[in-house]
């Protein structure tokens, strides 16, 4: 993955750090301290309802697909979260 694309949260793991982490599990932990994340399955939903959000597939030359993924990484932001506001822009 491009740099400019990690998240904000991403962090390098190093030998000393998964060896404190794998020391830190081994110790326990409080419960207050422990994070479960929700499980529900595969992305949020952008539209409102049930199911899965609607999509829509476009092809591309490759002169547009390159800008989109330059202006992506540029911005540090996914290609669809830019088609979203083009679309949104173009549309509304």
């Amino acid at each position: 993955m491009n740099e400019s694309r990690k998240r904000r949260t991403s962090v390098k793991v190093t030998d000393e750090l998964a060896e404190r982490l794998a020391d830190d599990a081994e110790a326990g932990y409080p419960p207050e301290q422990v994070y479960v994340r929700p499980t529900g399955r595969g992305r949020p939903r952008l539209a409102k309802g049930e199911g899965p959000s609607p999509t829509v597939n476009a092809r591309l030359d490759d002169d547009l697909a390159n800008l989109l993924e330059r202006r992506a990484d540029r911005e540090g932001v996914h290609k669809s979260d830019i088609v979203r506001k083009a679309l949104r822009a173009y549309l509304v």
